[in-house]
């Protein structure tokens, strides 16, 4: 073995034992993704598969719906008991049939549950804030308060705690400020929370700033919750995440349950450390270059650099290669049996029954020239009977084929009764000849 074959197994090696290195000693915290995407089916950290599992059972005897599609082809506005629409995530988007269909469900008498960090801006200045009732406040969004953790309570006495549940964010598993969201206290122009009429609080973040209220309408009500943090898998996991989402969900009916998987607008992907000031917006995956988005993911970023350094290895060793590839010579095929059947299924279309069955024939005598080597330019009483013996198809079978056809050559045009007939004829030759 020459130096020159040891430089490239030693080079081999050093890749694969670096390789072996980066994800043997990844830390595990960096295997998940820590982008909020509020998917029942994700089980990240950021995902909702927890609280999805938790009410599939939530009310026993009940029906619980996952909604795959728009609202208005999904959800009835009337039910024979009281039900329940749940919505989490980043934020909705409605249009105007699902809007109704939403709208529709509550005045009738059902409950309508929305824990996003941003509501509709039609559903709340057209249906459910009346500014004028609320001292002329305009409906203008939630407030931000950024911090690393918050603290959520209710004001109801049997579900308020001393000290409230502290909810905190964290990325790669360190914890790091977060936009937290909550209602402008001037929604409610100084009333008691728990107790107005219109827009009444029943919960509240860090004692002084609401994020959970109560909005009746018609005969149900909308629930509105500003934290849908805290029913992500990172807080449902633990002791106090499931006690929360139990004490939020104890507001609604005991009823069915009709989960939207649907209408979810977006992504948020994880904060970086500089970006305290920075207003973050949802990003779906459309809006990322292919490559962009495998960099931002752990394991398929390592599987790309293993992917280059393999692509690396074979340019090196193929240069080594002397000798030209000796190309391998297709066999010749004939081509004008797949022509003839392209032509008949172009007389096919065009209902042209006569040309189709002249194109029938070409291929039939084709097929004996190939298989019996029988020279097929005249159709004779001897052509047949050499035919009848070689094939060992009946004499009356074969003889039907070509008497069927001159019959059928007499005349301007044939019915497709007539190529039916024909094309049985020669159906029954091509199964039973030798």
């Amino acid at each position: 073995m020459n130096q020159k074959n040891i430089r490239y197994i030693l080079l081999v090696a050093v890749i694969v034992l670096a390789t072996v290195f980066f994800f043997l000693n990844r830390n595990q915290k960096n295997e998940y993704d820590w982008t909020e995407n509020y998917r029942e089916e994700s089980r990240q950290p950021y995902g909702t598969f927890l609280v999805f599992k938790m009410l599939e059972s939530h009310f026993e005897g009940k029906e619980f719906t996952k909604m795959d599609t728009k609202l208005s082809e999904n959800m009835p506005t009337k039910t024979k008991e009281v039900a329940n629409y749940i919505f989490i995530g980043e934020g909705m988007f409605l249009d105007s049939a699902d809007l109704q269909t939403l709208l529709s469900f509550a005045e009738n008498g059902n409950n309508v549950f929305i824990s996003a960090k941003s509501f509709s801006q039609t559903l709340m200045e057209d249906y459910l804030y009346d500014y004028s009732a609320n001292c002329e406040v305009f409906w203008e969004g939630l407030e931000v308060n950024r911090d690393t953790a918050a603290t959520l309570n209710f004001f109801h006495k049997n579900l308020v705690q001393e000290e409230g549940t502290m909810f905190r964010y964290a990325r790669n598993g360190e914890t790091v400020p977060y936009r937290w969201h909550y209602f402008n206290k001037n929604y409610f122009c100084g009333n008691e929370y728990y107790d107005y009429e219109t827009f009444r609080s029943i919960g509240d973040m860090n004692d002084d700033e609401v994020n959970f209220v109560k909005v009746p309408f018609g005969e149900g009500n909308f629930y509105l919750h500003s934290t849908p943090l805290a029913f992500t898998n990172y807080h449902m996991i633990e002791g106090y995440g499931l006690a929360y989402a139990n004490k939020v969900f104890a507001h609604l009916d005991e009823g069915d349950i009709y989960w939207d998987a649907f209408n979810h607008v977006g992504e948020v992907q994880p904060q970086n450390d500089d970006e305290d000031d920075e207003i973050f917006e949802p990003v779906s995956l459309s809006d990322k270059s292919p490559l962009e988005y495998i960099l931002s993911q752990d394991s398929l970023r390592w599987a790309w650099y293993l992917l280059l350094a393999l692509g690396a290895l074979y340019l090196i060793f193929r240069a080594k290669r002397r000798q030209r590839i000796v190309p391998v010579n297709e066999p010749n095929t004939n081509t004008s049996l797949e022509f003839i059947e392209s032509i008949g299924r172009l007389y096919f279309q065009q209902n042209n029954h006569k040309k189709l069955e002249e194109q029938k024939m070409k291929l039939f005598l084709g097929f004996i020239r190939e298989r019996y080597n029988l020279p097929v330019h005249n159709t004779d009483h001897q052509f047949i009977d050499k035919l009848i013996l070689v094939s060992g198809v009946p004499e009356q079978k074969v003889k039907a084929i070509f008497s069927l056809y001159e019959s059928h050559s007499k005349k301007p045009e044939i019915f497709e009764e007539q190529l039916i007939n024909f094309h049985q004829a020669m159906d029954y030759f091509y199964k039973n000849c030798k």
